[in-house]
């Protein structure tokens, strides 16, 4: 049986998990200001008018899921992944269906800060799960730590 100090390191986050959160964080931070730099401007396409808006609703959605990451919740993990996996394509195909017309920096940010979420929070799910038990067996030995 593990001790009491193997499971609380067991409890605590890895780097993985916390550069996962990082990453989802930052990459919602910029996948928002993505939406929101062209949300006033009209386009002759109704698929960029809505474009802006999901940005913000899928940024917005990130920046939490990070936070939330970063205490090693797994299904914040999962979350994240999909969330990134949507960023991922919606700022490449806004980055390849603007091209010419509007040059977003944010944009340009966004795209790796996705692949790179959405990497490592595919590497961290294991670890998150790892956690969840180790927290688990803490609380059925009364030391519940806050989590």
């Amino acid at each position: 049986m593990n001790s009491d100090d193997d499971l609380i390191a067991a409890a605590s986050a890895p780097t993985e998990v916390k550069a996962a959160a990082a990453f989802v964080t930052l990459g919602g931070l910029f996948v928002a200001l993505t939406g929101l730099q062209v949300i006033s401007v009209n386009w002759h396409d109704e698929w960029r008018n809505l474009a802006p808006y999901l940005f913000l609703g899928i940024g917005g959605l990130m920046v939490p899921t990070g936070a939330i990451l970063y205490r090693g919740n797994p299904k914040a993990a999962l979350l994240g992944l999909i969330l990134c996996t949507f960023a991922m394509f919606g700022t490449c195909g806004w980055f390849m269906g603007t091209w010419g017309s509007v040059f977003s920096l944010m944009n340009i940010a966004a795209v790796p800060m996705a692949v790179i979420g959405a990497v490592l929070c595919g590497l961290s799910v294991p670890a998150t799960r790892k956690m969840a038990a180790a927290r688990e067996r803490l609380a059925d030995e009364g030391l519940n730590l806050g989590f």
